[in-house]
């Protein structure tokens, strides 16, 4: 089997050659459209941006000194339509990323890693209600349980798409390849997660020198002090380098599972 160090190095290969196709993925279905979303929020509803930001500041404590009634209803229908929309367009995204790692063979544009995925959107979302709620039950009973089969069920997107399997056929499947082999499946998504935690840090530290330089730290200002336009500013920054974290983090992710899937699939 190959070690942690060998499908890293594989996968990160993999995601410099392709990182331009990654990034306009993240260009098409999460930066234009949450740019229109808050352009849309701050410039239709500023108000609302307002008694919520002083909401959020003031706590628990001062609730009662916050009016939500100056908050319109048009507000609420947009953020909950567009909410739903930005989930949309974030699974879709991570569809593609699953198609393209798995079937990529020469050259694949965004349109054909897309279309692929689109072939997959309710099965990958059946599969994803189905795990999600099995899981919660099982952390809900007992903390271990959840791990375990969380662990389990690890590769289990990776096999519906690969082995057009079942939903509950690619759960079975993916437990099948993980069994015998269970902690050193776990060592790896651990020493994965650090390194995911290792990369939040890095962008998000200068993100923080960066809002404090400009506005301040204008999120966590007290109420008294506070200014729309220097929120707006700090809120910015802070999306920015968060972005530019995930453009590494999310098809990182899938293409090292990816790898590491198809390692343990071909030792069984």
């Amino acid at each position: 089997m190959k070690r942690f160090g060998d499908i890293f190095a594989e996968s990160w290969k993999e995601y410099k050659f392709n990182f331009r196709l990654f990034l306009k993925a993240f260009v098409l279905f999460a930066i234009l459209p949450t740019i229109i979303f808050y352009a849309i929020t701050f410039g239709v509803f500023p108000a609302a941006v307002e008694e919520l930001v002083t909401l959020g500041q003031v706590g628990a404590d001062n609730f009662s000194s916050v009016d939500i009634s100056n908050i319109s209803a048009g507000y609420f229908i947009f953020s909950f339509f567009s909410g739903i929309v930005l989930f949309i367009l974030s699974f879709l995204m991570s569809l593609t990323f699953y198609y393209f790692s798995i079937y990529k063979k020469g050259k694949m544009n965004l349109k054909q890693a897309v279309n692929g995925g689109l072939n997959y959107f309710w099965a990958f979302l059946g599969l994803g209600i189905v795990v999600s709620l099995a899981l919660l039950g099982l952390f809900i009973l007992l903390i271990i349980p959840g791990i375990i089969f969380m662990i389990y069920w690890i590769f289990s997107g990776f096999v519906l798409m690969k082995e057009k399997t079942g939903i509950i056929d690619s759960m079975k499947r993916s437990k099948a390849i993980v069994k015998g082999n269970w902690w050193k499946v776990f060592g790896f998504f651990l020493l994965f997660c650090l390194i995911v935690i290792g990369i939040s840090i890095v962008f998000s530290i200068p993100a923080k020198i960066l809002d404090f330089t400009i506005t301040g730290g204008a999120s966590i200002l007290p109420i008294e002090t506070f200014n729309l336009t220097s929120y707006i500013i700090s809120q910015t920054i802070n999306y920015i380098f968060s972005v530019a974290s995930s453009i590494i983090i999310v098809p990182l992710s899938i293409l090292f599972f990816k790898n590491f899937y198809l390692d343990m699939k071909s030792r069984k």
